[in-house]
């Protein structure tokens, strides 16, 4: 392992221990592709996205990348992990519809 790796790692072992903890029998959902995540995760969880999600249409025709509309108010079939720094808005859209197993994870 290199000294990147090791930071990525270092830097997502949390969220991939909440990822654990809680996803369940749930498809994991990303708000936006990311490999140095994606490859946190599947390291330390096994798991691989089963889709993506954003609120930007010109996203949503990318490939298994689905609005964000199409997955609120689903947390007993997705566990949705947003990575990025969200505005107020897409926090209302996201934690104001049908969510559970909140957790804020600062770096």
């Amino acid at each position: 392992m290199d000294t990147s790796d090791f930071i990525i790692n270092y830097n997502y072992q949390g969220i991939c221990k909440i990822i654990s903890e809680n996803i369940g029998n749930r498809k994991l959902a990303l708000r936006w592709k990311n490999s140095e995540i994606e490859k946190a995760i599947y390291e330390h969880c096994g798991l691989k996205a089963d889709c993506y999600f954003s609120l930007d249409n010109k996203r949503c025709k990318e490939e298994n990348t689905v609005h964000q509309s199409e997955i609120l108010g689903k947390s007993d079939e997705y566990y949705a992990v947003i990575l990025l720094n969200w505005n107020q808005d897409d926090y209302k859209q996201m934690f104001g519809g049908g969510t559970r197993n909140i957790r804020i994870l600062y770096s």
